[in-house]
C-alpha cells in the first residue's frame, strides 16, 4: 500500500509538470518577448551606468586602558597629538561616520585638488563634480520632470552653524553635498573599533586622492577639536601677557622719568 500511494504521489507530479511544460509551450511566444525584452533593458541600462572604483582605507586605532571610547586616539595620532591622557572626550569613535557625513566636514572638501589623467584635468573636487562627473541618461529627464515641481524655500536651502552664527547653504552646494555622502562612507567595527573610510568614484586616480584627503581631513579635524581648549587658553594667557608687559614697561617708564627729575634733591635728613 505504501509503494502503491508512493507511486500514486508520482504520477500526479508528473502530470502536473507536464500540464505546467504544456502551458509554458503554449504561450512560448509571450515569454520569449518578455525574456529579450529584459535582457535588452538590462543591457541598456548596464551600459548607461557608468563605471565606478573604490578605494578604502582601514585605520586601527591602538588599544587604550580608557575602553573602546579613547581607541581613537591612533586616529588622532596621524595629526600628531598624544591621547593617552585624553580619554574623556565628546568627539567617541562612534561618532566618525557622523562627522564625515556632516555638512561642514563635505564643505571642506570643496577645496581638494585632484587630476585625472584620463580626462586631462587638474581641478578642484567641486568643479569635477559638477562638469566632469557622468549621469546615467534618465538623470536628466528625471531633472526636467521635478523642474515642473514648484519648490518651496525652505526645501532648497540647508543651514551650517558656523562660528557660534547659523547661515544657509544654496541648492547646488546640497547638491553636492548630497553627492559627496554617496561617494565617501566611514564605518566603525563596534567589537575592534576598526575605522574604514571607503571612496568611490568614475576616476581611480581621483578615488585614490580623495580618500588620501578625507583621512588627512578628518585626522585635521579631530586635531582642532582636541586643541580647541589650549588654543584658547593661549590666546587668554597671551593678551594677558601683553596686557600686564604693557602695564610693566608703562610704569617702568614713569620710574624712569621720577628718577631723572629727582636726581639733583638731596634729603636734609
Amino acid at each position: 500500500m505504501v509503494n502503491n500511494s508512493r507511486i500514486e504521489e508520482l504520477v500526479d507530479d508528473a502530470k502536473a509538470l507536464g500540464r505546467c511544460l504544456r502551458f509554458v509551450w503554449k504561450n512560448k511566444l509571450t515569454y520569449i518577448i518578455y525574456v529579450v525584452v529584459g535582457a535588452v533593458l538590462s543591457l541598456i541600462i548596464s551600459f548607461s551606468i557608468p563605471k565606478t572604483y573604490s578605494a578604502s582605507v582601514v585605520l586601527a586605532p591602538e588599544p587604550q586602558s580608557g575602553g573602546l571610547a579613547s581607541g581613537f586616539s591612533g586616529l588622532a595620532s596621524l595629526a600628531g597629538i598624544n591621547m593617552t591622557d585624553m580619554n574623556n572626550d565628546a568627539y567617541t569613535i562612534d561618532l566618525y561616520p557622523s562627522i564625515v557625513s556632516s555638512t561642514d566636514f563635505t564643505l571642506s572638501l570643496y577645496d581638494i585638488k585632484v587630476k585625472s589623467s584620463e580626462l586631462g584635468v587638474e581641478t578642484t573636487y567641486a568643479d569635477y563634480l559638477k562638469k566632469y562627473v557622468k549621469k546615467p541618461w534618465w538623470s536628466k529627464a528625471i531633472s526636467w520632470v521635478f523642474s515642473f515641481i514648484p519648490k518651496s524655500s525652505s526645501g532648497n536651502n540647508a543651514s551650517l552653524k558656523e562660528n557660534n552664527v547659523v547661515r544657509m547653504i544654496t541648492e547646488e552646494q546640497n547638491n553636492l553635498n548630497g553627492q559627496i555622502m554617496n561617494n565617501v562612507r566611514c564605518s566603525v567595527e563596534s567589537l575592534t573599533g576598526v575605522v574604514s573610510i571607503t571612496v568611490i568614484d568614475q576616476d581611480p586616480e581621483v578615488c585614490a586622492i580623495l580618500a588620501d584627503s578625507v583621512v588627512y581631513r578628518l585626522s585635521n579635524f579631530i586635531h582642532k577639536y582636541r586643541t580647541a581648549k589650549a588654543r584658547k587658553e593661549y590666546e587668554y594667557l597671551s593678551a594677558l601677557c601683553d596686557s600686564t608687559r604693557s602695564t610693566y614697561l608703562l610704569a617702568q617708564e614713569k620710574y624712569v622719568d621720577f628718577t631723572r627729575s629727582h636726581i639733583n634733591i638731596s634729603s636734609p635728613s
